[in-house]
């Protein structure tokens, strides 16, 4: 809405500023132009009609109107190319009129209509408009450096029309500045490109043949320039309509055929091409073609040394050009004084060198004072130009940097997540094995704990038995049954009380609060004390050898908890077995090794007693950093203590 205000109120401003000083007749062509339009539906067609309009009628001021209708009335149809075709038209209005500032501006707004359009073409035949009149202005470095960057933004756009344009405007850049081979090299270029209008190929055929005619390059010249003269008679000679079209064109390729070989001194040529140059010539062709015309007719007759018709030729131009060119026409002027010279007569010849050598002092004055105020400008615009790529770099740097620092932070903040997601995931893992740990122990407990109140149960109910038996029914009792009733008491108190202390142990050994007092034993006797104190024990049916490779073997260790330890190695009261004791105290280990083979507790099927016992000496030997081996098949259990602990 904002956008439809701001040209209504342009368009409004434009009506009425146009509008101003109208005649009658301009005001009724507009009138009838509107009166039509309106008449028309609401659609493409009308606004195309308004084009065709505008481009009829372009020379006048009040066409504007007709340019700023159309942009009003193409917005809310969307059609995406009528639009930029009118910004297009909107630039040409300004052009037709010189107005420089006025061009950029508008080629501002039709280069933001092209990129939001992705339509290229128009903006960058606008902008190689522009910098052939900054050509012709004599700024001829800021053209080719805008034609550079014009060939880099065809780039970033894919547009192949831009690259094509470019390339053009960097030939003609070139050509007027007499850099002829740069120019070819741009125009060939532009042949590599794909060319669909006959007017680009036309003016590319100039192009070339221009500078080719500079670099006095006969060879490459003539076919490029006789390429382009059968493209324009075949199109002058379609219908009696076309050739006034073509008839100036046709003028040009002559007239470059003719410099051409008044370069190269060929008066035969430059004759045939003059003649045939007469033949598309009129009073009221453009002075640029009116001029080179008269000067190549001047060349030939100085060849052919006809001296008054070639100062006459020159008198034409110089006429023609008197006050609006001083650079040509001084140049005319230095042409007609060496014809002189060359005529024999050195007098008007000299007279004519001074007094353009007058003229030539002011003239190159006001040159030097208006190429100061180019270089300037040039190196203003250079150095702006220099601002604006040190800031977009600056910025393409600075955001680079943030980017950087944006992606490390991510990627510290990702590894740091995934580190915390892999502790959380191990302390699951942990946290699930402790508790399948635990409820496996405490399933082990509970088997344990029935096992054990078993084991308890079934002594205790004989000794509360044998105990009713002897205190209720003494009396009927025999001295035999009351002796084997105190044994079977005597025997099962015992099983309790060893089954009783022995969990006590295996409790305090497995919670850590079991107490030792360490000294330093010999490790012999304590195996003879302990061999001795099995054989002590009653009902012990079993035999030990003792085996020993040290007479003495100090290592500190509590004696009392060792000698229970071998002690319930060395008894065997079921049936009478041997058991064999070996000491090895040296050995690369570096410690006691007691092998103990034939012991009853090394058998594969153990009660709960034995079991618990197990246990006992395995933690026993594990808290003093030992270990605690059992090898059922060979019914051998063999125990290490280091030496230093």
């Amino acid at each position: 809405m904002k956008l439809r205000f701001l040209i209504s109120i342009i368009f409004l401003c434009s009506v009425l500023r146009a509008s101003a000083g109208l005649t009658s007749q301009e005001q009724n062509l507009r009138d009838s132009i509107f009166n039509v339009y309106h008449s028309m539906p609401t659609d493409t067609s009308s606004v195309k009609y308004l084009i065709v309009a505008f481009q009829q009628n372009i020379g006048a001021d009040w066409s504007v109107e007709l340019i700023d209708s159309a942009l009003q009335a193409s917005i809310p149809l969307g059609y995406k190319r009528l639009e930029v075709i009118i910004r297009h038209e909107r630039f040409r209005y300004s052009q037709a009129r010189g107005d420089i500032s006025g061009m950029k501006q508008t080629l501002a707004l039709l280069k933001e209509c092209s990129y939001r359009h992705q339509l290229f073409g128009n903006y960058f035949s606008a902008w190689s408009d522009l910098l052939n009149i900054e050509c012709s202005k004599g700024n001829i470095e800021y053209a080719i450096q805008q034609a550079g960057l014009m060939k880099e933004e065809a780039k970033q756009t894919g547009s192949k029309e831009g690259l094509y344009t470019s390339c053009m405007t960097l030939g003609l850049a070139y050509g007027y500045s007499n850099q002829f081979e740069k120019g070819v090299a741009a125009y060939k270029e532009a042949l590599t490109y794909p060319i669909e209008r006959i007017n680009d190929k036309l003016d590319l055929y100039w192009g070339l043949s221009s500078c080719y005619v500079g670099l006095k390059d006969v060879k490459n010249a003539v076919p490029i320039l006789n390429k382009e003269k059968e493209l324009l008679e075949k199109l002058a000679n379609l219908d009696s309509i076309s050739y006034p079209l073509f008839r100036n064109r046709l003028l040009s390729n002559e007239l470059r055929f003719c410099e051409l070989y008044a370069e190269v001194k060929d008066i035969h040529n430059l004759k045939t091409h003059l003649l045939l140059a007469q033949k598309h010539y009129t009073e009221e062709t453009f002075l640029s073609y009116y001029m080179q015309y008269h000067l190549s007719w001047a060349d030939y007759y100085h060849m052919v040394q006809n001296w008054d018709a070639c100062l006459a030729e020159l008198e034409l131009v110089i006429k023609r050009c008197q006050g609006a060119m001083p650079w040509y026409e001084q140049n005319v002027w230095k042409t007609k004084a060496k014809y002189l010279w060359d005529a024999g007569r050195k007098e008007d010849a000299l007279a004519t060198y001074k007094e353009q050598v007058q003229i030539g002092d002011s003239l190159i004055q006001c040159f030097r004072e208006k190429q100061e105020e180019t270089v300037q400008s040039n190196y203003r615009i250079k150095m702006e130009l220099m601002k604006q790529v040190e800031n977009k770099n600056k910025s393409r740097w600075l955001t680079f940097a943030l980017a950087t620092i944006l992606f490390i932070i991510i990627l510290i903040f990702t590894i740091r997540t995934l580190y915390i997601r892999s502790l959380l995931k191990k302390a699951e893992a942990e946290t699930r094995a402790a508790s399948e740990l635990a409820r496996k122990a405490n399933h082990m407990k509970d088997i344990f704990l029935k096992n054990i109140v078993h084991d308890i149960q079934v002594p205790l109910d004989s000794v509360v038995k044998y105990s009713r038996l002897l205190s209720v029914e003494r009396d009927t009792l025999s001295p035999e049954q009351r002796a084997e009733y105190s044994s079977d008491i005597t025997e099962n108190s015992e099983k309790l009380i060893t089954l009783v202390n022995n969990v006590l142990d295996l409790s305090r050994l497995e919670s850590g609060m079991m107490r030792f007092d360490i000294q330093s034993y010999d490790v012999v006797q304590l195996c003879r004390d302990a061999i001795y104190m099995a054989k002590m024990q009653e009902g012990n049916l079993a035999t030990v050898t003792f085996e020993y490779d040290v007479e003495s073997l100090m290592f500190h260790i509590d004696s009392s908890r060792f000698m229970k330890l071998m002690t319930s190695l060395f008894t065997a009261k079921d049936e009478a077995i041997m058991i064999h004791c070996k000491l090895n105290g040296e050995n690369p280990e570096q410690c006691i090794k007691l092998v103990i083979d034939k012991s009853p507790l090394a058998a594969s099927s153990l009660d709960r007693l034995q079991q618990i016992q197990h246990d006992i000496n395995r933690l026993f030997v594990e808290i003093f950093h030992g270990s605690y081996t059992v090898e059922s098949e060979e019914t051998r259990i063999t125990v290490c203590f280091p030496l230093t602990q």
